[in-house]
């Protein structure tokens, strides 16, 4: 939360300075202290006071961490984009080790997801301070152009030469214009990782996609003896049961019971077994080449767009 200090200048001797009251002080009312025990019995006019109120409210975070007090508010978001980006290296450097399984890829995928909320967060936060940065950057150039004109009328040219300086240096040494560089590079930095999280994430749920269909393809390559015998014995388990049938079209014998002679059953069984297999094997290739042309195009539609190839 920003606060905002209100100073008004009523005359050359009424000044009134103020900080909109919040539940939580926070460093308010700190600040307010400061500026009173800031040797202000040594300044002379009203614009002395006001330009020591403006200096210290801008300046104040740094005289915190020169003092020792603290730390300034950019270094520990500076602390926790280089945390934020230490992780992104980590899940960089576990997924080229090649240590993934579809078991635990999903608490990897997880852990990055919240460092992006996090990173996103923190860039958020600077995008705030950067424009409290900028507003504070304008107050002052506003106040040095009154305090130190440009140009009045009937003024000399050493003078304009003297204000210019006075002005300059005042803005220079409140530091804002260094405030909002660093802000803007901190908010690069944040984008940086950001990119790169979402890249280490896609290309976790892409290795997760190779890794269940190599695990698929595994499963099938163990399937296919199984199929193959069921194919093959499946109509001999049939023809078997069908020449169980004791009817009267099969040779019997005196007794009338059933007796199939080998030449008699060994060629119908081949017959029933090729007449079996082979529209079989026609539909199996009948399935095939579809699915084959349709993958084809999935393939093709795949290449054109935005993909990664992961190998592994």
């Amino acid at each position: 939360m920003s606060r905002q200090l209100w100073l008004w200048k009523l005359d050359d001797n009424t000044i009134i300075t103020a900080i909109p009251s919040r539940a939580n002080g926070m460093t308010a009312d700190t600040l307010l202290e400061t500026i009173r025990q800031g040797n202000l019995d040594i300044l002379t006019t009203p614009n002395d006071l006001i330009k020591r109120i403006l200096y210290e409210t801008v300046s104040f975070l740094d005289e915190f961490r020169w003092a020792g007090l603290g730390n300034h508010i950019l270094d520990i978001f500076e602390g926790e984009i280089a945390t934020e980006t230490d992780r992104e290296a980590g899940f960089f450097k576990n997924f080229s080790s090649g240590n993934w399984s579809p078991n635990n890829v999903n608490g990897f995928i997880q852990e990055a997801a919240h460092c992006t909320y996090r990173v996103r967060d923190i860039r958020d936060e600077l995008h705030l301070l950067r424009q409290v940065f900028e507003t504070q950057a304008r107050v002052v150039a506003d106040f040095a152009a009154i305090f130190w004109p440009s140009s009045a009328p009937g003024s000399q040219k050493q003078g304009n030469i003297a204000s210019k300086d006075l002005r300059e240096s005042f803005i220079r040494d409140c530091g804002l214009q260094s405030l909002i560089q660093r802000v803007r590079r901190m908010e690069s930095d944040a984008s940086t990782t950001l990119e790169g999280l979402s890249t280490i994430i896609q290309a976790m749920q892409a290795q997760a996609s190779l890794k269940e269909a190599e695990q698929s393809r595994f499963l099938n390559l163990m399937i296919l003896p199984f199929t193959i015998i069921t194919v093959i014995f499946t109509p001999l388990s049939f023809l078997t049961s069908l020449f169980a049938v004791n009817t009267l079209g099969f040779p019997h014998n005196d007794d009338g019971e059933l007796r199939l002679p080998a030449s008699w059953f060994s060629w119908r069984m081949v017959v029933g077994e090729v007449s079996s297999l082979l529209p079989l094997g026609l539909l199996v290739l009948l399935i095939y080449f579809w699915y084959g042309n349709e993958s084809g195009e999935f393939y093709i539609l795949r290449r054109d767009s935005t993909f990664f190839n992961f190998n592994g």
